[in-house]
């Protein structure tokens, strides 16, 4: 170390990348003495020309990788920084002789770990030169053990005392079919002893299970195979009656024998904790910040659906005596109907919480949703343009693209809130091939959608647009934002494997430009083919709901097509019916949410009486129920709102299968 100061060189090729560093390293005030090199060559160079404490590389160079580098960094410790959230890359580097990985997350908290990261390293660098200069003199202290055996157990103790690490050595034991049992305590040092906070007197001679009861069956069994195999493991351990995490490297000196070092960690592994707990908490908050956004917009359009169903209500009831005017007016209020179920879904993608899997999904249909969401929210001075020139598919979470689009499209709104002006949504495709560059991007080559968000607002000068996908970075007045929209852009971006380039000038606009890999497989399309008659049938059917519109209404449209239908609104009474008359009804319907018992325990005393009566599930919304969870409890699911007729075609397609 140069002075007080930790000599680091970090490999990286990504200017933006290198400037995070320096930031953050600048922020934190640590004390590194930082050197960059942007290739495999020149990181080649600079280990040649000086020595470095620690080696920090970005996994994915411009001429190679971090692999590369390996031969070149002997003792230092090397710590791998991959981008693509890939941990079998990671895991692969580790094998190779890297001390540790870190994963690049798209809001920049792998970077609050580094510090620790990086005396974690030079600590367990540290460990094992001490381990290999013991060993090394253990093996020479062997090899003189007939002449000089009391030189030999002086300088072994002397040097496990000194040992900054706990250190113990042990004997293995076995049971009757040679089976590792238990292990003994034949050396321990001082430190072991703050560690455990036993006196070394009280330790040695003593079997394991005397000292730690409760300790793992497992671990007994790994340093058996150790004591017994003549191998070298490094694991993590977490010891609940010590409440601490800890490295622990062990390697057998003699058959039947084994040693350990142990470091702590613990420090390392709360912090990796609270950054997940952390990146759970900023995408929820980004969120909630997006919902309030929308909250009047939102508001807005359920009081204009409202106002046609009202609207077309009062016509219906005048033209009660003329048929072909009253079908209209009913086919306008079902239809203000499903404006508002759309909305209800848009909502809930918003705010779901939930992780989502990725699937083939169509840009240009979110776009359409997402811009008919904020349609209503953005003032009419600013006017949204829409220009769609391709409907391919890419491989995404359709809930993060939406929400993606709307928080690029909430940080154009307000660039202009003030001014007015015009916001453009773009989506056309981009065919590239090898050095094919777009907007200072160079794309690998391949088949791209190119997603544009442009507005004439009042742009960004560099020092700004430099910091922009900096979580909590934000240039909102206080109580407007919390800046983690264009975090989470980024990371959304990043997820899907794709590319992100910001263009703008101060006083001249703003430009997001998103490049998406178009995916190999297509959506099926609609085939446009008219709905079969809904089919009908005489079973017994038991519905059960505590809104009391909602059973009276289901009664009699399925009545209609022929059911036999008995209506329940609370479920206890339900319950109490279905015990006495099970044999009575061939279907259970029931609402998820009802007070006192809701619809999975309901359903769960039906099967237990009934394990083969089949059950439908229907939900608005639950974080206990969905179509997945409903399959896993043998259930059908539903969800609200739901017509009746619809209803009845999910009915008879139940009883089929039955």
């Amino acid at each position: 170390m140069n002075g007080n100061k930790i000599r680091v060189l970090i490999i990286e090729d990504d200017v933006v990348d290198q400037m995070a560093y320096e930031r953050f390293i600048k922020k934190e005030s640590l004390q590194y003495d930082l050197k960059f090199a942007s290739s495999v060559e020149s990181a080649r160079r600079e280990i040649a020309s000086g020595s470095f404490d620690v080696v920090l590389s970005d996994f994915m160079l411009g001429d190679g990788t971090a692999l590369d580098v390996f031969p070149e960094v002997h003792d230092t410790p090397m710590i791998v920084v991959t981008g693509t959230g890939d941990e079998e890359t990671a895991v692969k580097a580790m094998k190779l002789g890297a001390s540790d990985y870190l994963i690049k997350d798209p809001d920049g908290f792998f970077l609050k770990t580094l510090p620790l990261t990086v005396k974690n390293a030079i600590r367990r660098r540290n460990a094992e030169a001490e381990l290999k200069k013991y060993r090394e003199t253990l093996e020479k202290l062997v090899d003189e053990r007939t002449k000089k055996l009391r030189e030999s157990e002086e300088r072994y103790r002397a040097l496990i005392t000194k040992m900054s690490n706990a250190f113990a050595l042990q004997e293995i034991l076995c049971d009757e079919n040679e089976n590792p049992c238990d292990f003994k305590y034949l050396e321990v040092n001082e430190a072991f002893e703050k560690m455990i906070g036993v006196k070394k007197e009280a330790v040695l001679g003593k079997n394991a299970s005397e000292m730690f009861p409760d300790i793992d069956k497992s671990l007994i069994k790994k340093y058996g195979d150790v004591a017994l195999e003549n191998i070298s493991i490094v694991f993590e351990h977490h010891s609940k009656k010590l409440e601490k995490y800890f490295e622990i490297l062990a390697y057998s000196p003699r058959k039947g024998q084994f040693a350990t070092i142990f470091t702590d960690i613990t420090e390392r592994k709360n912090a990796e904790n609270e950054k997940q707990l952390l990146e759970k908490q900023l995408l929820h908050t980004q969120k909630m910040e997006a919902l309030g956004t929308l909250a009047g917009g939102i508001a807005h359009d359920f009081n204009n659906i409202l106002s046609i169903i009202f609207g077309y209500l009062e016509l219906a009831q005048m033209d009660i005596n003329h048929q072909e005017k009253l079908r209209d007016d009913l086919g306008e209020i079902g239809k203000a109907a499903l404006r508002a179920k759309d909305l209800i879904n848009q909502i809930l993608t918003v705010s779901r919480k939930t992780e989502h899997e990725k699937h083939y999904i169509k840009v240009a249909i979110v776009i359409k949703e997402a811009v008919k969401l904020l349609d209503s929210t953005i003032p009419k001075s600013i006017e949204i343009e829409q220009n769609i020139n391709t409907d391919k598919t890419v491989l995404a979470d359709s809930t993060k693209i939406h929400q993606l689009i709307i928080n690029l499209c909430t940080n154009a709104y307000h660039a202009m809130k003030n001014t007015g002006g015009k916001l453009t949504v773009s989506l056309d495709e981009l065919n590239t091939v090898n050095g094919d560059t777009a907007k200072g991007i160079s794309l690998p080559p391949g088949n791209y959608i190119r997603l544009v968000v442009s507005d004439t607002g009042h742009g960004m000068d560099d020092e700004t647009r430099e910091k922009i996908f900096d979580p909590y970075f934000t240039t909102k007045e206080v109580g407007e934002g919390t800046g983690l929209g264009l975090a989470v852009v980024h990371g959304v971006v990043e997820s899907c494997n794709g590319f992100i380039y910001v263009d703008s000038r101060k006083g001249y606009g703003t430009s997001f430009y998103i490049y998406l890999p178009v995916a190999a497989a297509d959506v099926e399309s609609d085939t446009g083919t008219a709905p079969e008659p809904v089919r009908s049938g005489s079973e017994r059917v038991l519905v059960v709901d505590d809104e009391k519109n909602i059973t009276k209404i289901t009664k009699k449209i399925l009545t209609k097509y022929g059911y036999k239908v008995t209506i329940f609104n609370d479920s206890i009474s339900a319950w109490e019916e279905f015990q006495k008359n099970h044999h009575s009804y061939d279907l259970v319907i029931t609402d998820m949410t009802m007070p006192q018992m809701n619809g999975i325990e309901l359903a769960k005393r039906i099967q237990e009486v009934k394990p083969d009566k089949p059950i439908i599930i229907c939900s608005g919304y639950s974080e206990l129920i969905n179509k997945d969870r409903a399959s896993e409890l043998g259930l059908y699911y539903l969800p609200k709102p739901v017509s009746v007729n619809d209803m009845a075609e999910v009915i008879r397609t139940v009883f089929d299968k039955n």
